[in-house]
């Protein structure tokens, strides 16, 4: 009983410390935002929304998802193989994205994507090597449990990005402004949790390439590009698909307040959220090949994430548009109306995470690959049935009701499937 208890102990004390430095770095996001938001119009938000939305997507699959492997890694030597792995696949990812953006921006028609595949070319391919790098050396630090260093890059990160966006803001205030600032925050600060200590740097990162062992371990672990990277890009997808749909149905303007709206609302779920995945992640990974049952620590992070969500959403069902009116401007207003419709799928999205993570423990990745493309599906027919509804209102209404239901379907369906078999989707 002791030893349960110490187990416990120390996972809340890895999630306060990934929370406070998390919660540290949006503090940053947040206080800078008034500033920002009076600096730069909305339609400038729409072009940095929609060049953020393209380059997270594909960052977030830049090394096609091998990173969570590295926790799975039966030895620190196996771990390293995978690491240098990803970094190769995250340097090939960002080389033919960067060829992709340049050979569609010949094709890209009116000024807003014209302007928004030049950015995404000229810089697009930073972008997704730098969040690739980020994801593997987060997955690193997370088996070694070095929570405090990626504390710390929460951090850096929200200072170098900031910052820049602030110094860039006295020569122009235009969307470029906001996308370098990001790229130099999302490059700097991953290279120094690259470098957060000599010796890693040295033995895992600049050396010990041995094609013929990480070609091994991509075949071990094939399940991860062949079905969690496309799990994750329909994830990815799913919830930006609205800053690629609204500026080709109602313009720029409309995507910049759904920037503003929806980032106000992931940054504190990003708090808790990011927190209690890397070390839930980890701990069902322990358990897992244990030989555990997942069923338990599913249904606590599901709670969890239910009860610290509610505040959020009855605050901004509450004062939501008098909110955004105060603090960022009165151009802002509509963006907390937004936020009022977003946070009902919103809520739904974080209950969803223990679900989600436990599918990928269970190397599960076709199945959570047919609920994201379903998800997509749903909330691409919302924007597009609300735009022949009404307008805007109406497509992030449905929008928001699709991302509910299928959140509500992924949970559903992996508690039908470990009711069916005993366990976590683990034979299936």
């Amino acid at each position: 009983m002791s030893s349960i208890r110490n187990i416990k102990g120390t996972a809340l004390r890895h999630v306060a410390i990934l929370a406070s430095g998390a919660a540290a770095g949006q503090a940053i996001a947040i206080l800078s935002s008034p500033v920002l938001t009076r600096l730069f119009g909305t339609d400038a938000f729409g072009l940095f929304g929609t060049f953020s939305a393209i380059t997270t997507s594909l960052g977030a699959v830049a090394t096609l998802k091998y990173e969570q492997a590295i926790v799975l890694a039966p030895s620190t030597e196996a771990a390293q193989i995978v690491f240098r792995l990803c970094c190769l696949v995250a340097l090939l990812s960002a080389a033919l994205s960067s060829a992709a953006f340049l050979g569609v921006s010949a094709f890209a028609a009116g000024p807003f994507w014209q302007e928004c595949f030049r950015l995404t070319y000229e810089f697009g391919g930073i972008a997704i090597f730098s969040l690739g790098l980020f994801n593997a050396a987060n997955f690193w630090l997370t088996r070694e449990q070095e929570f405090a260093v990626l504390g710390r890059y929460q951090i850096a990160k929200s200072l170098v990005t900031v910052s820049v966006q602030l110094l860039l803001s006295l020569v122009g205030r235009s969307g470029i402004s906001l996308v370098l600032g990001q790229v130099s925050g999302q490059l700097l600060s991953g290279l120094l949790l690259l470098i957060y200590r000599g010796h890693f740097w040295r033995t895992t990162v600049i050396r010990g390439y041995d094609l013929t062992k990480m070609a091994a371990a991509a075949r071990r672990y094939q399940a991860f590009p062949k079905f969690g990277a496309p799990q994750t890009i329909g994830r990815l997808l799913s919830v930006n698909i609205p800053a690629l749909l609204l500026p080709l149905l109602y313009g720029p303007t409309q995507v910049g307040l759904f920037w503003l709206a929806y980032r106000m609302l992931i940054l504190p779920s990003l708090i808790l959220n990011e927190s209690v995945r890397s070390v839930f992640f980890r701990r069902a990974s322990e358990h897992h090949r244990a030989g555990g049952d997942l069923r338990s620590m599913v249904w606590k992070a599901t709670f969890i994430m239910a009860v610290t969500s509610v505040p959020v959403v009855i605050v901004l069902a509450l004062v939501g548009q008098d909110l955004f009116a105060f603090v960022f401007g009165a151009d802002w207003r509509d963006a907390g109306y937004y936020a009022q419709i977003l946070s009902v799928g919103w809520y739904f999205e974080n209950c969803v995470l223990g679900s989600a993570a436990a599918l990928s423990v269970r190397e599960q990745q076709h199945k959570y690959l047919v609920l994201e493309c379903l998800s997509v599906v749903l909330r691409a027919s919302g924007l597009l049935g609300g735009y022949f509804m009404g307008g805007v209102v109406a497509s992030l209404i449905l929008f928001s009701a699709a991302a509910a239901l299928s959140s509500l379907i992924t949970i559903a369906y992996v508690q039908w499937f470990e009711h069916r078999t005993g366990d976590c989707p683990a034979h299936g």
